[in-house]
């Protein structure tokens, strides 16, 4: 399965209601719940219960891809943002 890419640039909004959105996003388009949100390197990595939260270098600031397994992203993204 392919990762769900979400996109949030808003400022204003702390990664975690950004994490939560594309969360949100996820169990809604796969009824399934996420295991794991990878992030930049760079970004801010805060606790999500049930799920694990990873930096990768790969992954553009205020990307967010959401999928059900840890480890490499296999394949693109799929789009699906703010």
């Amino acid at each position: 399965m392919s990762y769900m890419m979400w996109y949030d640039d808003d400022p204003k909004r702390p990664i975690a209601q950004k994490i939560a959105a594309a969360i949100e996003t996820y169990v809604a388009r796969f009824s399934e719940q996420p295991t794991v949100v990878l992030v930049n390197t760079g970004a801010e990595q805060p606790e999500v219960a049930g799920v694990s939260i990873e930096g990768r270098g790969t992954v553009p600031p205020d990307h967010f891809w959401v999928g059900p397994v840890s480890g490499t992203a296999r394949g693109a993204p799929m789009r699906v943002g703010v």
